[in-house]
């Protein structure tokens, strides 16, 4: 379970899609090292596996958990002061938000029209 919060968080952190983290996790040195993955281990994750664990974390609403707990550690080690700062867990939460194909297809229509509305209003 710690491997795999670590390697969805990571997949966030890093932007990548779930093959771009199947393939960092079974050979990117730096996701090795920093998800403690002993050196010559042969680990491999696969997708369903990713976006089971993604929906577990949802469910649950382990992401504001999870980045409830690393925000806390990150500002008690930096000793940084909260006041001018902003968090927010919706924003992580919005992130591992799965889309199907055809959700994809219907954000990205959605968003060509808001941007077209303006210039072309006849249409």
């Amino acid at each position: 379970m710690r491997l795999s919060l670590g390697v969805l968080l990571f997949q966030q952190l890093h932007d990548c899609t779930d093959a771009e983290t199947v393939e960092a996790v079974t050979g990117h040195l730096a996701w090795h090292d920093a998800l403690a993955i002993p050196l010559g281990a042969n680990i491999s994750i696969c997708e369903r596996t990713l976006r089971h664990y993604r929906r577990v974390v949802s469910t649950h609403e382990l992401d504001a958990r999870l980045f409830r707990g690393i925000s806390d550690t990150l500002m008690q080690a930096c000793t940084a002061e909260t006041h001018f700062q902003r968090i927010a867990s919706t924003v992580v939460r919005s992130a591992m938000r799965t889309l199907t194909r055809l959700g994809i297809v219907v954000a990205t229509v959605r968003k060509f029209l808001r941007a077209l509305a303006p210039r072309y209003p006849m249409l």
